[in-house]
């Protein structure tokens, strides 16, 4: 079975590979090089890539390609400056493929079909997740949970207000109630002003478990992080 867990720059230098004519380049070529050459080597092991030759020549095996097709929507956490290279490739490739094409379709149509199904899978996604959590019985009463959820985030910041919380770090404190229960509270807290909740605006911050914490508000928006924001009259003291 490949291995996914490669880091940003392994990720962009398969990518580099992918937008190269024929899926492979010269490594004196490359833009993007994964350093330490290990790094490099560690590709060729899992059997994402191949080399050979001298000078060097790295191309992607099929099971690179097929890497790269699993992996369409994963982003690229790195701030190198070579990613507007493979960006560039990426473009140059799609003008290709549609001067190529016998077609009528538009890349603007292309687009909006491509948001328009990412809209359906992210309801469909929520409907599941929502059906899910109304199904689970909370073991605790969640009448209790407006001062459990204050004591939690207090607990995350030493006892200080108005610091920040990510839901990714709140909810196993709260796991003994149902998730549902968790969400309906948090909007109740945030309509009462006792706390505020956002999305993480930087996309290099959101993981995998912020993305599995999230709420969505009734607005549709996904938050990651709440501030709380002052004491209660109910306030909790701290063990």
């Amino acid at each position: 079975m490949i291995s996914t867990e490669l880091s940003p720059m392994q990720r962009l230098f398969l990518w580099s590979l992918a937008v190269s004519p024929g899926g492979g380049l010269y490594l004196k070529e490359a833009k993007v090089k994964p350093t330490p050459a290990g790094n490099r080597k560690l590709l060729e092991k899992q059997g994402l890539t191949r080399e050979s030759g001298r000078p060097t020549y790295v191309e992607l095996t099929d099971e690179g390609w097929l890497w790269v097709q699993e992996h369409l929507n994963e982003p690229i956490d790195t701030r190198s400056p070579r990613i507007k290279d493979v960006f560039a490739g990426l473009t140059q490739l799609l003008a290709s493929y549609f001067a190529s094409q016998d077609q009528t379709l538009s890349i603007g149509q292309m687009i909006h079909q491509a948001q328009d199904y990412q809209r359906r899978v992210a309801e469909e996604t929520a409907e599941i997740v929502r059906q899910a959590s109304a199904a689970e019985p909370s073991l605790q009463d969640p009448s209790g949970l407006p001062e459990a959820i204050q004591q939690a985030c207090l607990l995350l910041t030493d006892g200080q207000f108005k610091q920040r919380v990510r839901l990714a770090e709140l909810r196993p404190l709260l796991d003994s109630y149902a998730r549902n229960d968790v969400d309906d509270a948090l909007l109740a807290m945030q309509r009462r002003g006792e706390l505020s909740m956002m999305r993480l605006e930087n996309p290099l911050e959101i993981g995998t478990a912020d993305r599995d914490a999230a709420l969505t508000t009734i607005s549709g928006q996904e938050t990651h992080i709440l501030y709380l924001q002052g004491a209660s009259p109910c306030q909790p003291q701290l063990q």
